[in-house]
């Protein structure tokens, strides 16, 4: 028996954008059946594969003309929520590919699925490894006392630290149950060196050509460190997770936050 395919229209279409789109017509469980951004000069796009699909500004019209199951968006934290608010509304769950969401635009995200019976999925990186890094540092939060983050990315990424960095600290802290210790430097013979920090975790940023995505963690105990490090060396390695978030929200309620929670990694 033929299984129809999910119809999923697509917010952004910048490097990320291009690349969910040409990994989704890949797999013939999905369909992109329309794209939506800011700026609009034609009434259709084409895909990577060159099939065309309707492009539109107004994103509640193109639900509604293309029957979208999910909204995939791609676009900026202040855009993504204003989108999932009209996907909601329409009663698409939408899966949000982006960093810096606030906690109010979550907790409203939280209270519109929560009226519709609907879910939502924040996943800042898609990446599988990176949600097993996650995972992992999780559980060495509970054994040491010291803790760094390094992260690097390409240099068009606008914020810093990454979403992920700052996620994964968060849960680094919420894991031991409170902060870290943080060694406090006397004298600086030079600004900012020492970074920012989250709970005692210190995030550093680099950002420079040839990166696609790094994240290394680091903790710090008598007489050892521990190392784990995710590399994601181009954006192809998104796309199982962006899969596996697609599927995950239909039968989902209520917003989750991270690849790790879609995929069980509690």
């Amino acid at each position: 028996m033929e299984i129809d395919p999910i119809r999923v229209v697509l917010a952004g279409y910048g490097h990320l954008g291009l690349e969910l789109a040409a990994g989704l017509e890949k797999d013939e469980g999905f369909a992109v059946v329309g794209v939506t951004r800011r700026s609009v000069d034609s009434s259709t796009v084409a895909l990577p594969s060159g099939r065309t699909v309707p492009l539109s500004a107004d994103l509640a019209e193109l639900l509604i003309e293309t029957q979208a199951l999910v909204l995939l968006d791609a676009t900026t934290a202040e855009a993504a929520a204003k989108n999932a608010r009209i996907a909601l509304t329409h009663g698409v769950p939408p899966v949000i590919a982006t960093t810096g969401l606030s906690s109010e635009a979550i907790e409203t995200i939280d209270g519109l699925c929560a009226e519709r019976g609907l879910g939502a999925a924040i996943v800042p990186n898609f990446a599988l490894g990176a949600a097993v890094l996650l995972h992992l540092s999780r559980i060495a939060a509970q054994h040491f006392d010291w803790a760094e983050i390094i992260e690097l990315h390409h240099d068009r990424k606008a914020d810093a630290p990454s979403g992920t960095s700052l996620h994964i600290a968060r849960e680094m802290v919420e894991s031991r149950g409170q902060d870290f210790k943080r060694a406090e430097t006397s004298k600086f013979t030079l600004a900012d060196v020492r970074a920012g920090q989250q709970g005692g975790v210190g995030i550093h940023s680099i950002r420079l050509p040839g990166f696609v995505a790094h994240q290394e963690v680091i903790f710090g105990g008598l007489g050892q460190t521990l190392t784990l490090r995710h590399d994601s060396t181009s954006r192809e390695s998104f796309m199982p997770g962006a899969l596996a978030s697609i599927r995950y929200v239909l039968t989902s309620t209520g917003v989750t936050i991270g690849l790790d929670k879609v995929l069980g990694l509690e």
